[in-house]
């Protein structure tokens, strides 16, 4: 074996996962984005509720991480079990989600469905990432993080120093 050359080949599987369309790069890209789009949400519904007591969240930065990761888990199974199994996770996310998030609001005594909106646009969010185009799903993640910090916005500046009848001018711009 001295002086011949030996060059380093791939089996065939694992040649086209790394050269193809969907090579490792690509994979490891889209998990990256999901699990970003999670922590970005998380940090941003941390921050709302920065105030509150440890423990007292359902939801904080690494359980929305977790929960843009495992739709992005669910969607890379698709291409083998097919789309059925996707559809199941997220029905039983949603409902699981949806019962700790009711837990939460009942012994807060408050009315807000918006962290369970963003726990299930998180999860379709990775979903969507692995699935989709990963630049749409980049788009839709930093609008959910921009709409949902909005709120402390409009809430501390904007709606303190609006009357009743200066509401519907806001939306008749011209």
């Amino acid at each position: 074996m001295i002086g011949t050359r030996r060059t380093l080949s791939f089996p065939p599987v694992l040649k086209s996962s790394i050269t193809g369309t969907h090579g490792y790069i690509r994979t490891f890209s889209t998990f990256a984005l999901a699990l970003a789009i999670g922590l970005l949400v998380g940090i941003e519904r941390g921050w709302q509720e920065r105030e509150g007591a440890e423990g007292s969240r359902t939801a904080g930065i690494r359980t929305y991480a977790l929960v843009g990761l495992l739709g992005g888990v669910w969607a890379a199974l698709t291409p083998k079990f097919g789309a059925l199994p996707l559809a199941v996770a997220a029905a039983a996310f949603a409902g699981a989600f949806t019962l700790f998030q009711y837990r939460e609001v009942s012994a807060k005594e408050q009315f807000s469905v918006t962290g369970t909106v963003a726990g299930m646009l998180v999860f379709a969010l990775g979903a969507y990432a692995v699935v989709g185009e990963m630049e749409i799903a980049g788009a839709a993640g930093a609008a959910t993080v921009a709409l949902l910090a909005a709120r402390q916005i409009c809430t501390s500046s904007c709606a303190s120093s609006l009357g009743r009848s200066s509401v519907p001018a806001c939306f008749c711009w011209q």
